[in-house]
Formats: C-alpha cells, sequence, structure tokens
C-alpha cells in the first residue's frame, strides 16, 4: 500500500491509527475525524504499509519461488504489480508443461 498524507504528514496507516485512536478514547477526535484519518492513512489497495507482516510473507513467496524475482518490492498500487502477477502465471504454466519439479533431497 502507498503511504497517504494526513494533517500534512506523510503517513503509515499505524501511525495514524494508533493516534486516532488515542484520541479518540481520550474524546479528543469524533467517531467521523476518526475515519476520515484512518481513510487518508489508507490510500490505496495493498497490503498494510506499516507494520510489515504481509509485505514479509510476500517476500517469502518470491523466496521460495512462488512468484518471480522483483514482485514482492512493487506497491500493489502500480500497474507493474498486475504485470508481474500475470508473468508471474505464465512462468507457473510453462513450469508444469516442462513437467518440472522441485529438487528432492
Amino acid at each position: 500500500m502507498l503511504d497517504g498524507w494526513h494533517d500534512g504528514d506523510l503517513v503509515g496507516s499505524g501511525t495514524v491509527i494508533w493516534r486516532s485512536r488515542r484520541a479518540t478514547a481520550a474524546g479528543e477526535m469524533s467517531r467521523e475525524e476518526f475515519l476520515e484519518a484512518a481513510l487518508d492513512s489508507a490510500p490505496s489497495v495493498g497490503h498494510c504499509n506499516t507494520m510489515g507482516t504481509a509485505s514479509t510473507m510476500n517476500a517469502m513467496a518470491e523466496a521460495l519461488g512462488m512468484s518471480l524475482t522483483g514482485c514482492a518490492a512493487i506497491p500493489a498500487a502500480y500497474r507493474e504489480r498486475g504485470q508481474m502477477a500475470y508473468r508471474t502465471g505464465l512462468r507457473a504454466v510453462e513450469l508444469v508443461r516442462e513437467e518440472s519439479s522441485p529438487p528432492t533431497s
């Protein structure tokens, strides 16, 4: 996911959510303001742009050969992500036609 802008600051979703959750609990922010802040911090498709868990799993899929090299680094909002997904699918079909399989130990 791409980062967003909230109150003039470049932010990831976690930063704004944590800050806004505290402000809402303290009565300093309304529910509507909280939702606006949350939407500002997550402006695109894709996995969490803060914690990294989904990003790590994406990198693991690449390392395991389940996607092509470079796939994990492309933000979901970029058209190159869809193009890479398509090329990954083409390669998967080629591997089946080649009757390729992982090495056995």
